[in-house]
Parts: structure tokens; C-alpha cells; sequence
């Protein structure tokens, strides 16, 4: 099952908060909005940072009845869990960018961009390339795999399109308030599991799980990126090397409003790994340590302000990267 932006969809895209702050869009009304439905939700089945200060919150709203705006929403669901939030705009969640391979002193490096589309079309385009690209590189002795600046939106074309170099089984299990946990499986052809019961197929892939793999990840990267770094990890041969991630490792649901004007994402899940991550299983908006800290940022602040651009790599970094290939 391909996504789409019914009533509920799954979704983990971590800069959309910040992308969507500076715009303006017509106001919504009070009953598109649906806060008390909302809050009401999140107080039921999210997982709530700071509890007392959510309880004070929802009484200080009257449950939600005193939320005017979107932008009040929003900021209200960010305090329950900074992973959630609301938005005016549904379209403004599809982000979309498809993989590339940069060509770096002699090296072929393989860019994983952030990606989120409700058309099954371009989310299985977006696998077909990964998997495409994936396969034009992995005649190096050394996959590079590049998750700089990759926000998150989709993990399913992500890990289907890396499929070949993740073991095949259990990827993480997804935890919810009650402490009730379901498990994300990955078959030769289908995704499957997890507390929203979605499910992914795709074509199988010849496995190349044998190839030494190294994953870039910086502090932009997140959300669906970490859980697709966190299938990746089940794979002994991957190295991750650069900063630690942005630390939105968990479980958001997406509730659109019966007007199709507004949507509210909501974090119901944490996220516990079968393997340690940097010497930790369970996750709960923590950043993944890479295996390798790096001096420098992979990319160079004076060129991060576009937040989903992956390249230029920063020069510093890479002479970082390349003494740990040749070692």
C-alpha cells in the first residue's frame, strides 16, 4: 500500500516545521481547524514530552475550543512533542527530490534526499533511482552513501531503494504510550508492520549485503533518514561517519481534517532498534551517534542555509572521509 493523503497517513519529515513557519496562507476557520478533535487525539495516543505541562496547556485552551489558528495549533502540538506539528497547507508535506551520485576525487558518492509524495507514481520513482544508483556504485570497494541534510518525509522508497544492503527481517519495533509494541518487518518484496499497520511492495533486488557501506549523516538529518540509517545499521559492513543526527527518531501518525484544508502530525510512537546504536536500542527524539565523529560538519555551515541541499560536501569533512577509506 502506497501512501496518500487520506484521513490518516504516515509521515516523518522533520523540516517541514521550519519550512512552513515564515508562510502566510488564508485563514482557516475554527471548524477546519478541528483543534479539540485534534488535542484530544494527542492527549489519548501521543507520546507526550512533558506531561504536566501538556495537561496545563489543554486546561489554559479549554481542550483545544480556544485555538484560533493553525499557527496556534502548531505550536501547542510542539509542546506535547517537538516532532509534532500542524499545518494550513497538506501540499506544502510533499518535498520532492530524487537520488543523484556526485563524483568526488575519483569516488562515486550516492546522495539519499529527502522525499515525501502522496503520488504512488513519484514515490516509486523515487525507489527505482535509489535502487538504479545503487547499483552504478556498488563496483566501488566502498558504497558511499550520503545523508547529509536528508530531512526525512518517506522511509519506505529509502529502505526499499537500499534494500539490497539491509538484511532482510525485523528493521526496528514502533512502541506507543501504553508501552504495546509492533514490529517493522522487510520481506524480499514488501515493508510491512509498525503501530499504523502500513505496508510497502516492491520488486526483490539481488542482495549485496558482502559491500563495505559508509553513511554520511549530519545534524540535518532525520526523522525518516534515522529510521532508514536504523535499518541500514542491522548490516555489519555499514559505517556511519560525520555528526550526530538531528534526533527525531520516532513515530508520527498524519490526521487531515474532514475540510482537506489543514493537517496535524502527530507523534505516537518511540522507536526501539534490534541493534545498539551507539551503544543504545531504545529512541525517543534521540540522535543517532555516527560510528565515526568527524572534526567538521559534512556540510559547510556557510552552505547549509538551503536545508535540503546535499552538495557541495565540505572540503575539510571529506579529507576526513577519505583517510578513513584508505585505512
Amino acid at each position: 500500500m502506497t501512501l496518500s493523503l487520506t484521513r490518516y497517513f504516515k509521515i516523518s519529515l522533520l523540516g517541514l516545521v521550519i519550512l512552513l513557519a515564515g508562510c502566510h496562507h488564508q485563514p482557516t476557520t475554527t471548524d477546519n481547524l478541528e483543534a479539540p478533535a485534534v488535542i484530544s487525539e494527542m492527549s489519548k495516543h501521543g507520546i507526550i514530552e512533558q506531561p504536566k505541562q501538556w495537561s496545563a496547556l489543554v486546561k489554559q485552551t479549554n481542550h483545544g475550543k480556544n485555538v484560533k489558528t493553525v499557527r496556534e495549533l502548531s505550536a501547542i502540538l510542539q509542546q506535547g512533542n517537538r516532532h509534532s506539528f500542524a499545518t494550513d497547507s497538506p501540499k506544502a508535506l510533499e518535498q520532492i527530490n530524487y537520488p543523484s551520485i556526485s563524483n568526488i576525487d575519483g569516488y562515486q558518492v550516492l546522495n539519499v534526499p529527502t522525499f515525501f509524495s502522496a503520488d504512488s507514481k513519484k514515490t516509486n520513482k523515487y525507489q527505482q533511482q535509489l535502487r538504479k544508483l545503487l547499483k552504478t556504485v556498488s563496483h566501488q570497494q566502498t558504497i558511499i552513501l550520503n545523508f547529509a541534510h536528508n530531512q526525512g518525509g518517506d522511509y519506505y522508497p529509502m529502505i526499499a531503494g537500499l534494500a539490497a544492503i539491509i538484511p532482510k527481517g525485523v528493521l526496528w519495533s514502533e512502541v506507543d504510550n501504553a508501552d504495546h509494541g509492533k514490529q517493522v518487518v522487510m520481506t524480499a518484496t514488501q515493508i510491512h508492520g509498525g503501530l499504523l499497520g502500513n505496508s510497502y511492495r516492491f520488486p526483490a533486488s539481488h542482495a549485496a549485503i558482502h559491500k563495505q557501506v559508509v553513511v554520511i549523516t549530519d545534524s540535518r538529518t532525520g526523522s525518516a533518514a534515522e529510521m532508514t540509517i536504523m535499518a541500514l545499521k542491522r548490516n555489519p559492513q555499514v559505517t556511519t561517519i560525520g555528526v550526530p543526527t538531528a534526533g527525531y527518531t520516532s513515530v508520527n501518525k498524519g490526521r487531515v481534517a474532514k475540510s482537506k484544508k489543514t493537517a496535524a502530525i502527530l507523534t505516537i510512537g518511540t522507536i526501539t532498534s534490534p541493534v545498539k546504536i551507539g551503544n543504545q536500542r531504545h529512541f525517543n527524539n534521540e540522535p543517532l551517534k555516527p560510528d565515526l565523529t568527524t572534526m567538521y560538519a559534512p556540510i559547510s555551515p556557510a552552505k547549509g542555509e538551503q536545508y535540503q541541499k546535499q552538495q557541495p560536501l565540505d572540503t575539510d569533512f571529506w579529507h576526513e572521509l577519505e583517510k578513513h577509506l584508505s585505512e
